[in-house]
């Protein structure tokens, strides 16, 4: 006899689902997770007709944290889209990318104690147990702020703060320029259109240090034991081309 009970079908699915969640949750529990997905959880966890409370409850906990989290960026920096969900999961590109803008020139203009406030938030983002998009927004703006900090003292325009440096350090410096402004691309799906400052300049330096050194290069490398015109070089002339 094939006996059909609805009901049976309806637990076995209830089941089902429980396990697909709480499987979900497990990983969820021990490891960082996007916001998104871990939005996602929640609210399915909510709905299910099941006792989830201690696992759901940890999960819900996990959220709020960084909803409040975002929140307290968005009192510093107030976010382009006024009406941004908590979790700010349907901020699109665009508006992604006017954020980064807004932190960034609030961390080159604002007051110490406003720096001081987005700095900390920095620090208590990356200490949450959840991986959160804007978190990398104002790390960035942040490594932004002290890659131009740090170049400014190798620009001569800058005044009495000026540093002669070696040009290893200036080319690795625009090495990590260059990885700032990649992870710009990624957060904002390549809508931001900003460059870091000093970044310019110091590439006139180096490129001009280059174009010196291929000039010279005969005299610097070349064997002084052999009286030829490439290599060797009155005192008076290497001291004017060195000026």
């Amino acid at each position: 006899i094939d006996l059909n009970f609805p009901e049976l079908s309806f637990l076995s699915k209830v089941h089902r689902n429980a396990e697909e969640w709480l499987d979900r949750a497990s990983v969820a529990l021990r490891s960082k997770i996007s916001l998104n997905e871990l939005e996602s959880l929640v609210k399915k966890g909510e709905k299910m007709p099941l006792g989830l409370t201690g696992t759901l409850e940890k999960l819900q906990s996990r959220y709020k944290q960084a909803c409040d989290w975002i929140a307290a960026l968005k009192e510093e920096v107030p976010c382009p889209l006024e009406s941004m969900s908590a979790s700010g999961c349907d901020l699109d590109a665009g508006n992604r990318a006017e954020w980064l803008l807004r932190i960034r020139n609030t961390l080159n203009t604002g007051s110490e104690e406003c720096m001081s406030t987005l700095e900390e938030l920095s620090s208590q983002g990356s200490r949450q147990h959840v991986e959160i998009d804007f978190l990398h927004l104002l790390q960035t703006g942040i490594d932004a702020r002290n890659w131009s900090q740090k170049a400014k003292r190798w620009v001569p325009s800058s005044g009495d703060e000026f540093k002669r440096g070696k040009i290893e350090d200036l080319q690795d410096h625009l090495d990590a320029a260059e990885t700032i402004m990649k992870r710009v691309e990624q957060l904002t799906g390549g809508k931001a259109e900003w460059t870091l400052e000093f970044e310019d300049e110091l590439q006139n330096i180096v490129d001009k240090a280059d174009e010196w050194f291929e000039t010279y290069r005969p005299f610097l490398t070349g064997d002084n034991r052999r009286a030829n015109s490439r290599n060797r070089c009155s005192y008076a002339q290497l001291k004017k081309n060195c000026g």
